[in-house]
């Protein structure tokens, strides 16, 4: 399956970076991932307390149009084969689930799922409350749902989208629509159902940012904020006052 690579980072929680412990079971992981896929598997130490995070990165030959087709027409969303293409997800989802037995007292979860399809970046943020990978299956079919609603009426499709952002009603806000983190947050997720409330978009040649609102399948004349530029702005407006 040379056709879909993976960069898996982590961080792990320590007081003693200089000789972290390291995940229990991840040279099996290693191993699973690298005879199945091209993969680099690596940890780095963070500061104590919190739990063991991943953000995950893969590059797949196939196109996100192609793949949205193939999940309407039926095809399992993790055991996906077109010619002499392929995006299989199985193998992966497999080590995952063996990985995060090994570590249930670390807590460990995905923060991050990156996609780069030939012709979109699906970035899938993960909401504390409701880890991505349980809810995979259901946003890759609900994008493939939603597909044809995403295009501008140029005829242009997305160039990225982020799955979920969450509206911010408060009055500190840097913008109506962002990505959340998990800390020092000032709004919170309902869970599960934020996968498929609203969607950031990215048009590359339109330049332009609009929100989907999957629910009424309709795109808002909205920006959004990723969480690095939501600090930023933060950050930039803590800085003008003092």
């Amino acid at each position: 399956m040379q056709d879909t690579s993976f960069v898996i980072k982590y961080w792990i929680s320590t007081d003693t970076p200089l000789a972290f412990p390291d995940l229990d079971g991840v040279e099996e992981f290693r191993a699973e991932m690298s005879s199945s896929y091209l993969a680099v598997v690596k940890g780095r130490p963070a500061g104590a307390g919190g739990v063991a995070s991943l953000w995950i990165e893969i590059v797949s030959s196939i196109s996100l149009t192609h793949l949205a087709q193939l999940l309407l027409d039926g095809i399992a969303f993790d055991l996906i084969k077109s010619g002499a293409h392929s995006f299989i997800l199985r193998p992966f989802l497999n080590a995952y689930r063996k990985l995060k037995d090994k570590n249930r007292e670390r807590h460990l979860e995905i923060q991050e799922i990156k996609i780069e399809f030939q012709d979109c970046i699906l970035v899938l943020h993960s909401l504390y409350s409701a880890p991505i990978l349980d809810n995979l299956e259901a946003v890759l079919r609900s994008i493939a749902g939603n597909w044809n609603d995403l295009r501008l009426t140029s005829g242009e499709l997305p160039f990225e989208i982020h799955i979920s952002v969450l509206e911010d009603t408060t009055e500190s806000k840097t913008a109506k629509f962002r990505v959340i983190g998990e800390i020092d947050e000032t709004i919170t997720s309902d869970g599960a159902k934020d996968y498929f409330g609203y969607w950031g978009i990215i048009y590359d040649r339109a330049l332009q940012r609009r929100v989907y609102d999957v629910n009424q399948r309709m795109l808002i004349d909205e920006p959004f904020h990723t969480l690095n530029e939501h600090w930023a702005e933060v950050e930039r407006r803590m800085t003008a006052r003092s």
